[in-house]
């Protein structure tokens, strides 16, 4: 059986790197695979490859030695629903199934009565797109259409190594997919394919995030945020209740749980049931929007999540390229680079420049 080695040199800064991303690696092949090793592997061996149903960190997936080469490169996630799940994926659908039901069996009584099936339509409505726009983005599958259309035989027997791309940087041909790709796509580790246009791997999605679901994914963003928003709004509304007006409030929860007016300490614990519950959709709703603006820094900045990243860490760790990346590091700096956008003279000005100083 023939492998892919590799041999690794590392500084003794690598250890105090967190995404050994730019560990100075000398990786090399020492000999071709040929093509009795480029096969798909058998039914009866891809049955042997067990994963977990639930993880806590895609760390097992970024080199070779937890999981048989041979076993797990013939396996690829097509989509977020096939496990292993990230936990952060579970917690995520789980805030929202709170939040959702919290709101429309609970929150949404504290709407006066003439307003509350207008907010219901509205909200309803968004929900819906929400729920459109985020099963798009986790079910479709991002692969890069370039691989997908090869239809190569997978590599088996490659080894990957922490903080070695699998796609050969001056080559770009991908070591298990074994097509050559574009520059923009990246082989996820933790998904196995190659990502068209390759943003980021997306724990609370449980998939990749690329060129056919980013918009999908924004929208995701935008219409999670908004409702989130409005979710806390109508909550923080309904706890002032107890403060300002609390007889309308204990009408309210009286009639929410068909409870007796007297029942003061249950009308006591849902206030501060009510105060969490608001908590709880701020928080998601700062968090969100928090990540929608880190987007359109990067929509601004003309650069990926993936790119950003690797250019932070590498101004962070002092390092002036990427050891798998000779591209120069961009320009991670909002406000210099709007400067930069600004005070670059035309092209039409450097023509009149040029015109004049020959004259």
């Amino acid at each position: 059986m023939s492998r892919s080695h590799a041999f690794v040199h590392t500084t003794p800064n690598d250890a105090r790197h967190p995404r050994v991303k730019y560990v100075h690696t000398i990786a090399f092949n020492l000999e071709m695979n040929s093509s009795k090793t480029s096969t798909l592997v058998s039914d009866a061996t891809k049955d042997k490859l067990r994963l977990p149903c639930v993880i806590l960190s895609n760390d097992m997936f970024y080199d070779s030695d937890a999981i048989e080469p041979r076993l797990f490169n013939a396996w690829r996630r097509k989509n977020a629903f096939r496990t292993p799940v990230h936990i952060l994926t579970i917690l995520s659908i789980s805030v929202w199934m709170i939040m959702t039901l919290g709101y429309f069996g609970c929150i949404s009584f504290f709407i006066p009565l003439s307003l509350r099936v207008v907010s219901y339509i509205v909200v309803g409505t968004l929900t819906s797109l929400q729920v459109v726009c985020t099963g798009y983005t986790m079910l479709v599958d991002p692969q890069d259409p370039a691989v997908t259309r090869a239809q190569q035989p997978r590599n088996i027997d490659y080894v990957k190594i922490a903080g070695v791309p699998v796609i050969d940087q001056e080559t770009l041909m991908c070591g298990i997919c074994q097509v050559i790709v574009e520059h923009d796509t990246k082989h996820c580790k933790p998904c196995n394919k190659c990502v068209g246009g390759y943003d980021h791997h997306c724990e609370y999605l449980n998939t990749c995030i690329g060129s056919r679901n980013y918009l999908t994914f924004c929208w995701t963003l935008i219409l999670a945020g908004t409702i989130s928003c409005f979710y806390a709004a109508v909550a923080c509304w309904g706890f002032s209740w107890y403060f300002t007006c609390r007889d309308d409030f204990d009408a309210t929860v009286a009639f929410m749980f068909n409870q007796s007016l007297d029942a003061r300490s249950q009308q006591t614990a849902v206030c501060w049931g009510i105060c969490i519950y608001a908590c709880l959709c701020a928080f998601v709703s700062f968090s969100v929007f928090n990540l929608l603006c880190f987007h359109f820094k990067l929509w601004i900045l003309g650069l990926t999540t993936s790119r950003y990243l690797d250019a932070r860490d590498a101004l962070k760790y002092g390092s002036e390229t990427n050891l798998y990346d000779q591209r120069p590091i961009p320009e991670i700096n909002l406000i210099k680079k709007l400067q930069g956008r600004i005070t670059r003279p035309s092209a039409a000005h450097d023509r009149y420049n040029t015109s004049m100083n020959i004259v």
